[in-house]
């Protein structure tokens, strides 16, 4: 599917090329419709940095966690695995977070909007980089997290809006 360049997704590919490297934000949330390269285009770009800071040229360490928002709740158990997940989560170098849900999607309840928010605050306070796609726009997401968890990815951090 990607092979025909004029299929690619290309909005949220150029703000990584072009617009990322002068901001060099620690969080990205990127929102818009499904098939605008949100997804795509994150995961070139952490595969881009740990390349680039590789200890040995061609030598790619992954030292990040890729995870759907569906899955993190299989993090909120008590049992040893769900710890050892949410602890490799909150102190890898880079965490994916795809297809954040926001308020009427089935999974989010409260112990999950608790989880993210504890999650991201964790990310956030250590300096980690978090970046989050989601189909809902930002104001969406703020509705749901709070206005405060908006406020933290805005701080150290940029909002890409593809549209809805």
């Amino acid at each position: 599917a990607f092979s025909d360049p004029s299929k690619i997704p290309t909005l949220t590919l150029r703000f990584f090329r072009d617009d990322w490297p002068n901001l060099r934000p620690k969080h990205v949330l990127v929102t818009g419709n499904t098939g605008t390269g949100k997804t795509f285009g994150v995961i070139a770009w952490v595969a881009s940095r740990m390349q680039k800071h590789a200890p040995h040229q061609g030598t790619v360490i992954w030292n990040g966690e890729f995870v759907t928002a569906r899955d993190i709740t299989e993090t909120l158990g008590s049992d040893k695995s769900a710890k050892e997940r949410m602890h490799r989560l909150r102190t890898a170098k880079y965490l994916i977070i795809d297809d954040l849900k926001v308020a009427g999607e089935g999974s989010v309840t409260p112990a999950f909007v608790s989880a993210i928010e504890d999650l991201f605050a964790a990310r956030h306070k250590n300096l980690l980089e978090t970046y989050i796609t989601s189909n809902a726009s930002p104001k969406q997401v703020a509705a749901t997290y709070g206005d405060s968890f908006l406020s933290s990815i805005k701080d150290n951090g940029y909002i890409l809006d593809c549209g809805l």
